[in-house]
């Protein structure tokens, strides 16, 4: 994606959905995606730190995992 690419993304969280709609700020291959959004309603915005902590928690596991992965086959070559 480039910088510039329009996006709607959804989320759901425990009390329903979120819905949110930005650009693509900045891409880092391998590292991650910056998103601006637009304006949102202040309910809305209240549920942002939800998405984020869930967002986080679950990159959190995926790169455990990862990493995981990595040393164990570093441990296997040496």
């Amino acid at each position: 994606m480039a910088a510039g690419t329009p996006l709607k993304l959804v989320f759901s969280i425990d009390d329903g959905k979120i819905q949110a709609e930005g650009s693509v700020l900045r891409l880092e291959p391998g590292a991650g995606i910056a998103v601006q959004f637009n304006e949102t309603t202040r309910g809305d915005r209240g549920k942002i730190p939800q998405v984020i902590e869930y967002v986080q928690k679950t990159s959190q596991q995926y790169d455990s995992s990862y990493y995981e992965k990595l040393l164990g086959q570093a441990k296997i070559k040496i």
